[in-house]
């Protein structure tokens, strides 16, 4: 199955802007913990518990890769807060999805620009968001005033696992999004394709446990609903 999924492009990326994880040579294992969990080609996720010194040479060899972690979706860490914007913006173009994580520091100058450029992005025509936000900060409460501009387009966490958690379920929800307009279409091809994506959700749904004990049961119920549903299609 994995290497099925890996045949389609990845149309998500993940940016993350922090002055000291965004530097590569800092919080390793954090990011190898982000990375592997958000990829559902990944079978063996680092865990964000157990510490290893293997995860700081992983990460010093992929940092010759500029900026990016991880297939079929992208981990981009950056530093400064104009070329973070101009990835969002190249990667709008390219109609990724977006899920940006970023420090309240810096969160305060670049998450009222992405508003005021790109309200679409929160609330398209169809409903749907080509943008998520995430705002980590290890000490929440400290300086955020700002944020209580932004609650509608944004969420905060103080904590790496009530982040990393969020982030992998609401990518799974996104490829269980996708997954089921492809479904809908009741086309064959298209749901050889949409099993694909049930696949990579269910997968991220398994990473998600991993990380914590909650679980968000009406998705997975519909998750199982869909993909079996796909498989009766394709074996007709």
């Amino acid at each position: 199955m994995l290497r099925t999924m890996k045949q389609l492009f990845p149309d998500i990326v993940t940016i993350w802007l922090d002055a000291h994880i965004g530097d590569p040579h800092y919080h390793a294992h954090l990011k190898a913990a982000f990375a592997s969990n958000i990829d559902p080609t990944n079978p063996k996720p680092v865990e964000l518990s157990k510490q290893d010194r293997n995860y700081t040479a992983w990460n010093e060899l992929d940092s010759r890769i500029p900026h990016q972690i991880g297939i079929p979706c992208e981990l981009k860490t950056f530093v400064d807060i104009n070329q973070c914007l101009q990835c969002i913006r190249d990667s709008m173009t390219r109609d990724k999805r977006i899920f940006l994580i970023v420090s309240d520091s810096m969160g305060q100058y670049i998450v009222p620009r992405i508003i005021e450029e790109y309200p679409q992005a929160f609330h398209n025509e169809n409903g749907e968001a080509s943008i998520s936000i995430y705002i980590f900060n290890f000490y929440l409460i400290s300086s955020m005033e700002w944020l209580f501009d932004c609650m509608d387009y944004a969420l905060a966490f103080s904590h790496e696992t009530d982040l990393l958690w969020r982030l992998v379920h609401d990518i799974a929800r996104y490829y269980a999004e996708n997954g089921k307009k492809l479904l809908d279409r009741n086309i064959l091809p298209d749901t050889h394709q949409a099993l694909i994506y049930f696949n990579w959700a269910s997968v991220l749904c398994h990473h998600a446990q991993r990380i914590t004990r909650y679980q968000d049961f009406k998705f997975l119920e519909d998750l199982k609903e869909w993909r079996y549903q796909c498989e009766e299609k394709n074996q007709s």
